[in-house]
């Protein structure tokens, strides 16, 4: 389950910036060897898109 402190939000949109060119965001902190961002959270390195989906819409994506 997804558990992220106010301190954890404002860490993880300092890793995501807008792209000029397109309404894309680009994650600008570590990847894993597959090209996905990774985001430490809780001692666990989490995919980043699973953070953001969780924070767009409430839902855990572990929970689908």
């Amino acid at each position: 389950m997804i558990q992220l402190t106010e301190k954890d939000i404002q860490r993880f949109h300092s890793k995501i910036f807008p792209d000029p060119f397109s309404d894309c965001l680009i994650w600008e902190a570590s990847c894993n060897e597959d090209g996905y961002g990774m985001f430490r959270l809780n001692g666990k390195m989490e995919k980043a898109h699973r953070i953001a989906f969780f924070l767009a819409t409430g839902i855990d994506p572990g929970n689908l």
